[in-house]
């Protein structure tokens, strides 16, 4: 399965699934080492997971987001 593939597949979940794979995923790497994130930042991405995995937050498809920022542009 190529990465493109894995992708397609993803996005087809739901957002609270995609938004798990996404934690994971993020557990999988050394954020401090490879990505060099500040302290402030990975608080920050830790707690947008939080809210998330909480249920406090609505997530909003792409595909709606986009009709919605081209409706205003319009």
């Amino acid at each position: 399965m190529t990465v493109e593939q894995i992708l397609q597949e993803v996005a087809l979940m739901p957002a609270p699934t995609r938004a798990f794979i996404a934690e994971k995923i993020l557990e999988m790497i050394d954020a401090e080492e490879q990505i060099n994130l500040s302290p402030e930042w990975i608080s920050l991405i830790q707690q947008r997971i939080s809210d998330i995995d909480a249920g406090g937050v609505q997530m909003v498809g792409a595909e709606e987001v986009l009709n919605q920022i081209w409706s205003e542009l319009e």
